[in-house]
């Protein structure tokens, strides 16, 4: 396995040119983060590569898995969650910068976004497809396009190989649930002009109770099966017993616990199918297609609903109470599947021309769709209120009956489509000879035509569904005509200057131009200096843009309540919230820079580091702390009258509903540094030593929560470390054994506000889980057997103690446990 700074080679072009008949070619490869071929695997841009070697010594099933432990993507990323539309998918984060902000290209090619969350799902590419993942360490929107500010992430998948293998794996944790299975399938075969390869994969993560987990077995809602009353001074319980909870003298509210009926992490299973043929016509002339399929289905369940009701009386003692907050035990649990299916498929033709140039056509087209169904647990909310009020179902009363009209239950559910069409045209060759040698160019151009749909049942887009939010139907189209061009030219011998630019036009957003500067220099064939400089631009997702409004209940601190003595509210609690999509927001815009060396100390070490720089401004998001920060500072009529924001509050204080949108944040800094280091040994009669790490320290990341609020660091809250290490350790004292130990560590990061001192005091500690693995390969039957344990010491991954309803931290924490995995391959 490699893990280097160097530029790697990119499989979306063939690494050997074709010869034409009697000439002799130099062998060229282009590199992630240039279109321009080159002979040399250094460059001005870092680039992190992770082998197969490594993605088998990881012991996951899914890439979404591996990338999230990488030390670049700094504050973790989005994995498989129970209760979201969008549980079932996963991506990547680079620099903290969110997933929709680092570009995925799948062999240098786009990939469909979903339709809600706006970035791909990493779980519909194959891991046993997988050849290699390129981790470009740099923003590089003046070839790659809008998405890239963060980065890019360059997936490859194995290409000219010929036989067969055939891979089992299973994996058991140390406590319930949370089994995986995965079985795949490669064959390859070719002749002389012809290769096809295809990986048939079929994985399955068994679901994790919530009550399985010490860190989410006590969850805290006041929504409760004894009702809260409020009729104008406050909610109480609507009787003292709190029957089906427990009562808290610090809200003078009934709880509940709804970890006991949910999943924290659902089961997902799911077929993927990837094929890569490639033909050559003649010497100068190639067709390449390649077809990705997945069908995915993702189940989790959450507790019985949570309903709000207004001006109700309770029909015992005729008393109306303004607001009831109810748990509705008897509809039961609530359930949800989601089906997604996808298929992509792209082709083209490459044809060489002379010497040193050629030209790529392609066109594709990637469509997604996912279905989600609720079949139990949910109800027509008129109905069920109806029955209340009419004393047919008594909630006020433990243990009185609740009569229920036929049609009350109701199966809500939700519809999501994506689409995404390409063409692109690429070309790239030497122009003439320079001094230091030949000046080379690659130009091209590229449309896009993306389109999403998210539509729900009629009742859910009323707001008419108990125990659900009100569904958020939208729609967006968007074409983007773009041109590129690049130059490498080399100045002096050891010193080359790649200038690029890229001019985008887009149907919603105007249009673009963005430059990019890189210079690499060698004095000597040991040392290597690099630095790049460029501009970005990031047009709105379609979902930010034109998604209607929806309700949920997001989990923030509300400090307005907190500054102002609310009780209980110094510490995270869910809220009702209405947001949606704004189509006045404007683009996002950047600034970066990196600089940085590679020494090769001798043959088996060398080291990298590099500083970065990023600079954006009209940053999207909301931040509903901010908006409270924003109304203690500024109050409740300037929200309404600067950004259309509306915040309802109760008779105490508390947060009865939020009405916002997305908006611009203003602007966001952050810089960092990346610390590469590779040795590998051999000792004779002892065996082959290697050991690799990769550090990430952030230096700074500074935005704001709301605008005119001012900039201030995320490492004064939860959930930002400012580094994090990957260290992997390898022993090989035979050619066919193998042990490898990884040591994945996440620095020391802020809890929640601690509801004493009204302070970010206390941390959470500095976290490394160790995995170890042992692998043997049986030469005379050509296959090989591995066995491993993730989380070999039993650790507890560090805990948010004031946060009691997400104590883990799913986005950088592994959350199964300990537990055992063997892989058995079988090739022929």
């Amino acid at each position: 396995m490699k893990f280097t700074s160097s530029l790697i080679l990119l499989a979306a072009a063939p690494s050997m040119i074709m010869a034409q008949a009697g000439d002799e070619r130099v062998e060229k490869i282009e590199i992630t983060g240039s279109y321009i071929k080159r002979v040399d695997l250094e460059g001005a841009q870092p680039i992190q590569t992770i082998d197969r070697e490594y993605l088998d010594q990881t012991g996951y099933n899914s890439v979404s898995d591996v990338l999230r432990e990488m030390s670049a993507n700094s504050f973790g990323s989005r994995r498989e969650r129970s209760g979201s539309s969008i549980g079932g998918t996963s991506g990547v984060s680079l620099r903290g910068l969110g997933e929709s902000r680092t570009l995925v290209l799948l062999n240098g090619r786009r990939l469909a976004k979903d339709g809600i969350s706006g970035s791909v799902d990493l779980n519909l590419i194959p891991m046993a497809a997988v050849e290699r993942i390129d981790i470009l360490k740099d923003s590089s929107s003046a070839l790659y396009g809008s998405d890239a500010l963060g980065g890019v992430v360059n997936i490859i998948t194995k290409k000219d190989y010929v036989g067969g293998e055939v891979s089992i794996r299973h994996e058991m944790p140390e406590e319930n649930g949370g089994e995986r299975s995965t079985v795949s399938g490669l064959y390859g075969f070719g002749t002389d002009k012809l290769n096809v390869i295809s990986t048939l994969q079929y994985r399955k993560n068994q679901k994790i109770w919530s009550r399985d987990r010490e860190w989410s077995d006590d969850g805290e809602s006041t929504y409760s099966p004894t009702p809260n009353v409020d009729s104008g001074s406050g909610f109480e319980p609507a009787d003292d017993g709190c029957a089906g909870g427990v009562y808290s003298a610090e809200e003078d509210q009934c709880l509940f616990d709804y970890t006991s009926f949910s999943t924290e992490l659902p089961t997902v299973e799911q077929v993927n199918l990837l094929s890569n043929v490639r033909y050559e016509i003649d010497g100068l002339t190639e067709v390449h297609a390649l077809v990705n399929a997945t069908h995915k289905t993702t189940w989790y369940r959450y507790a019985p609903g949570a309903v709000q009701l207004s001006d109700v009386t309770d029909p015992n003692t005729s008393t109306n109470y303004d607001t009831v907050k109810w748990r509705s035990l008897i509809l039961g649990p609530r359930d949800t599947e989601m089906t997604t299916k996808s298929i992509g498929v792209n082709t083209g033709v490459r044809r060489y021309i002379g010497d040193t140039w050629e030209a790529d056509l392609t066109v594709g087209t990637q469509r997604i769709e996912r279905n989600s169904e609720s079949p139990s647990g949910y109800a027509v909310g008129e109905t069920l209120i109806s029955a209340i009020e009419s004393g047919d179902c008594n909630i006020f009363t433990p243990g009185a009956p609740c009569n229920l009209p036929s049609g009350t239950k109701y199966e809500p559910w939700q519809e999501t489509k994506s689409r995404l069409d390409y063409v692109e045209l690429r070309t790239n060759g030497e122009l003439f000879d320079l001094p230091a040698g030949p000046l080379s160019a690659a130009v091209g151009g590229q449309h896009t035509y993306e389109t999403y749909t998210d539509k729900y049942d009629p009742l859910s887009l009323e707001g008419g569904v108990a125990g659900g939010g009100a569904g958020s139907e939208g729609a967006g189209t968007r074409h983007v005509t773009a041109a590129f061009a690049e130059l490498a030219i080399p100045v002096i011998r050891g010193l080359d200057v790649q200038v690029a630019g890229r001019y985008d036009k887009y149907s919603d957003f105007g249009d673009t131009f963005n430059p990019k500067v890189s210079l690499m220099y060698k004095p000597i064939s040991e040392i290597l200096f690099r630095a790049s400089a460029g501009t970005g631009f990031k047009a709105p997702n379609m979902t930010d843009l034109y998604a209607s409004a929806s309700a949920g209940s997001p989990t923030f601190l509300d400090e307005k309540a907190c500054l102002e003595g609310v009780a209980g509210a110094c510490k995270p609690q869910q809220y009702r919230a209405v947001s949606g999509g704004n189509d006045g927001l404007k683009e996002e815009k950047s600034t970066s820079y990196t600089v940085g060396t590679v020494i090769q100390a001798t043959k088996d070490f060398s080291i990298g580091i590099d500083y970065w720089n990023i600079e954006m401004e009209n940053v999207v998001g909301l931040n509903y702390r901010g908006v409270t920060r924003a109304e203690a500072r500024n109050g409740r009529q300037w929200l309404i009258d600067n950004y259309g924001i509306t915040v309802d509050r109760d008779a105490n204080g508390r947060i009865s509903e939020i009405n916002s949108k997305l908006l611009n944040l203003d602007e966001r800094k952050l810089s960092g540094v990346d610390f590469s280091l590779q040795y590998n040994g051999f000792i004779e009669k002892v065996g082959s030593f290697t050991l690799r790490n990769e550090f990430s320290y952030m230096i700074e990341f500074e935005n704001q929560l709301f605008p005119g609020l001012g900039s201030e660091s995320a490492f004064d809250y939860g959930g930002a470390p400012r580094w994090r290490n990957n260290l992997t350790v390898n022993y090989g004292p035979t050619q066919d054994l193998n042990f490898t130990a990884m040591f994945i560590t996440t620095a020391k990061n802020y809890m929640s506000l601690n509801p004493t001192t009204r302070e970010h005091d206390r941390y959470q500690h500095t976290y490394t889980r160790v995995d170890l693995q042992g692998s043997y390969n049986i030469a005379s039957i050509d296959s090989s057997v591995s066995i491993g344990i993730k989380n070999l010491l039993g650790l507890t991954p560090p805990l948010d103690h004031f946060d009691i309803n997400n104590q883990l931290n799913y986005s950088l924490y592994d959350n199964i446990g300990r537990r055992i995995f063997a892989n058995y391959t079988y090739r022929f």
